[in-house]
């Protein structure tokens, strides 16, 4: 197949109708509708500040990564060592 023919049954299939025409409440539709611009635009500001970045260490550095079951794994101590804790608990 020579150049000019691949471009002229990629023209064809350009030119295909839908299987199923619209309906007239859609073709309504259609009629009233503006067309819309999808191009996608990078509105992060290079991620600089991104909320889904990921957390942070000590030092302010990115890629910290939250451990949710450390307390279960690592329970801290719990004591009451004398009378005046147990007071303030309760």
């Amino acid at each position: 197949m020579n150049g000019s023919a691949a471009q002229q049954e990629v023209a064809t299939d350009e030119k295909k109708l839908p299987s199923k025409p619209l309906s007239e409440g859609n073709m309504a539709i259609i009629s009233k509708a503006s067309p819309v611009n999808i191009k996608y635009v990078d509105a992060s500001g290079g991620h600089a500040e991104h909320p889904h970045k990921g957390g942070t260490d000590e030092n302010g550095n990115f890629g910290y990564v939250h451990d949710e079951k450390f307390l279960i794994k690592n329970p801290p101590t719990f004591e009451i060592r004398d009378e005046d804790d147990r007071s303030v608990l309760c």
